[in-house]
């Protein structure tokens, strides 16, 4: 059994409640008893999390090792690089707070990080050595980010290599000490002999503080909202059992990293299970129909976006893809290879995947954080039921394409 893996014995009908045997083709009635069933396996799972088996994600890179974790603009990094870097980095952060202990006792950390592999580093450093990891937003202005750091009482800042700039300024004039890491590519400079790099000895992670992320501020300065561990376990073993995550998927990432679905859903998830996330640094329309429709390994299975990113999309597609037998290849290849989508914001306030491997269909309603997906390359339902198109059939209809995400 992985680390953090809940331990927990369901009767026989509970099991194939959450494989998804029961099906809601017997009428709304089944449909809604099977909603409040799977929301009652759900809860009884997450309690169980809370009560103390939880782990970071962290703790499961020595079971991946040399599987594919991440594809950037820099390259390849492995889940054993990943975690070899993050464990120098946690020896550079206890020794730049004086900390012979090991263990920061939930101190923050703020770090601002480019969409690549040198942000998961940063973060799972922050946690093997107790601290709380504080993302900051590279879009944000100088006195945002001074705002974020100062509200949090961060004690420390760490910045990637392209925003030093920004950040050395900000830890001098709050006194705070600062660490830089090295470009992306180099990351392994970090890597130390194995006997100055102690394993993280902390275990009791359940209630420990995990992460802040601080809200938009639509009414009113950002609050930041702190998660533990065990709720992060939660949300993502939540989400990796609803949309049938598994280690031979690929995601592609184009989301911003300072709030929840970025972090957790996008990023959190494939790592929790051994899963290939491919970044991109930043959105480009051009750029994802790129991976979407390439043919190389890793070929996405997996993507996930806000409204206004799959609006972009067919409105590339419509200006782009003009040719029928290119629009033919489009709509086969998301039909064929992307397995499941999801879209936050709709207004079908449910999401739905549909998993090649097994043909279960999961349906479940969601807050706001997880809330509406419609799978690539099949016909989706929201949580009313009702029946909606996927990206493939979205594209045959692009003249209409306005009010099927929003």
């Amino acid at each position: 059994m992985l680390p953090g893996e809940v331990r927990h014995s369901v009767p026989l009908w509970r099991s194939a409640l959450a494989s998804g045997c029961l099906q809601c083709e017997a009428g709304p009635g089944r449909w809604l008893l099977r909603q409040v069933l799977r929301r009652a396996y759900t809860s009884t799972r997450a309690r169980q999390a809370a009560a103390g088996d939880s782990a970071p994600v962290f703790s499961r890179a020595q079971v991946y090792r040399d599987k594919l974790a991440i594809v950037d603009d820099s390259g390849s990094h492995s889940y054993r690089d990943l975690y070899g870097s993050s464990r120098g980095l946690a020896g550079r952060i206890k020794a730049a707070l004086d900390c012979p202990s090991g263990d920061l006792q939930g101190k923050r950390i703020s770090f601002l990080c480019a969409n690549d592999a040198s942000y998961t580093v940063a973060q799972w450093a922050s946690w093997m050595c107790g601290g709380t990891a504080v993302p900051l937003y590279r879009e944000h202005p100088p006195s945002e980010l001074e705002y974020i750091i100062s509200d949090s009482q961060s004690s420390l800042l760490v910045a990637g290599q392209p925003y030093a700039d920004t950040m050395e300024p900000l830890a001098h004039r709050l006194g705070l000490p600062y660490l830089q890491l090295p470009p992306t590519s180099s990351l392994s400079s970090l890597l130390e002999a194995p006997e100055n790099q102690p394993e993280p000895g902390i275990t009791d992670w359940a209630q420990r503080p995990a992460m802040i992320i601080y809200t938009s501020g639509t009414t009113g300065r950002p609050k930041g909202v702190l998660h533990t561990h065990s709720n992060i376990q939660a949300m993502v073993q939540g989400l990796v059992s609803e949309w049938g995550w598994s280690r031979d998927d690929v995601i592609l990432h184009t989301l911003p990293l300072h709030h929840v679905h970025g972090i957790v859903n996008k990023l959190l998830c494939p790592l929790w299970v051994g899963a290939t996330t491919v970044m991109l640094p930043t959105f480009q329309p051009q750029k994802v129909w790129e991976v979407l429709l390439s043919s190389k390994a890793p070929m996405v299975t997996v993507f996930m976006a806000v409204p206004t990113i799959y609006s972009k999309l067919i409105q590339h597609y419509e200006q782009h893809f003009t040719q029928p037998r290119v629009q033919d290849f489009v709509r086969a290849a998301c039909k064929e290879r992307i397995r499941c989508s999801r879209c936050p914001s709709s207004r079908s306030g449910g999401s739905h995947c549909h998993d090649e491997r097994n043909q279960h269909h999961h349906r479940r309603g969601q807050q706001q954080r997880n809330s509406g997906a419609s799978r690539v390359g099949g016909e989706g339902g929201g949580a009313d039921g009702a029946r909606r198109p996927g990206l493939h059939r979205v594209l045959e209809q692009t003249r209409g394409h306005q009010g099927v995400f929003h």
